[in-house]
């Protein structure tokens, strides 16, 4: 069962280097405070979830996904494999934390960029035992 698409219209990059163990949701909103947004074309910026059924139960894909215009740059690229946060600010001001899976923090956001000429499409994914 996938979700209706959550347009955002800010996303925030966390690096390791701002997080520690047991950190919480709410302190890692705070840190965004000093932070720009990220830059993405606007109207791109979306948040989705899969509802995904196992022996185990269900579990999550939560996926969020914007493009910006142009070939990504390298230096870029590098500055998303090092994000292990992503905050996104919807329209309506909900605030959505990608950061960990469950409790232990198994899993990690994993950054997909797909670039051409014209625009450079990013997606993070992971896989958490409940909707972000």
């Amino acid at each position: 069962m996938k979700s209706e698409r959550l347009y955002i219209s800010k996303l925030y990059l966390i690096s390791a280097a701002d997080l520690y163990d047991g950190i919480q949701d709410e302190e890692i909103i705070f840190k965004t405070q000093n932070l720009e947004p990220i830059y993405f074309t606007p109207g791109t910026c979306s948040y989705t979830w899969d509802r995904k059924n196992t022996s185990s139960g269900y579990y999550y894909i939560n996926e969020i996904v914007y493009s910006e215009p142009g070939l990504g740059d390298q230096n870029s690229i590098a500055e998303l494999n090092k994000a292990k946060a992503l905050v996104g600010i919807t329209q309506n001001g909900r605030k959505i934390v990608m950061y960990r899976n469950d409790y232990f923090n198994n899993l990690k956001m994993v950054p997909e960029v797909d670039s051409t000429t014209d625009r450079t499409r990013i997606k993070f994914s992971l896989s958490s035992l409940d909707v972000l």
